[in-house]
């Protein structure tokens, strides 16, 4: 199960705690918001908030500071951080009939089964070799015409 031994207590006097979780993971689209980092900048918590980010959070603005910034600090203070024993995501799995469904191959004589023999740097058989070229063909006539 889950480890649920984190006390997040300390977050119910944080500063930010009105805010949307999304104005905290920018990612790649974007920067932190002033407002984001005002409340940091004024934040009673900020020091448990950091201590709990740099032991628990990879990604996301925390206690001021960016993943990126929080690599160097645990760097220069000796800190690994914790991973869960395992994800709620993890345990309760469930993979799609789809995804576990092997495709049938090719059936000889499709440009498919062309396509396999030539990945499998198999000897071609004449009818795979004929739908290879009647899609070539009818590729032609559709592309190489509106040229």
């Amino acid at each position: 199960m889950t480890n649920l031994a984190i006390d997040f207590s300390w977050q119910q006097h944080a500063e930010c705690r009105g805010l949307s979780v999304d104005l905290f993971y920018v990612g790649a689209r974007g920067s932190i918001s002033q407002e984001v980092k005002d409340a940091c900048d004024r934040c009673p918590v900020r020091e448990e908030c950091l201590n709990h980010a740099l032991h628990h959070e990879a990604h996301g603005y925390w206690a001021g500071t960016s993943g990126k910034q929080r690599i160097q600090i645990r760097a220069s203070r000796g800190i690994v951080m914790k991973k869960p024993e395992a994800s709620y995501w993890e345990e309760n799995k469930v993979t799609s009939p789809e995804k576990t469904k092997k495709k049938e191959p090719a059936v000889c004589g499709t440009f498919g089964a062309y396509q396999r023999h030539i990945r499998r740097k198999e000897t071609v058989d004449p009818d795979c070799r004929k739908a290879q070229q009647e899609y070539r063909k009818i590729y032609k006539e559709k592309y190489e015409k509106k040229k």
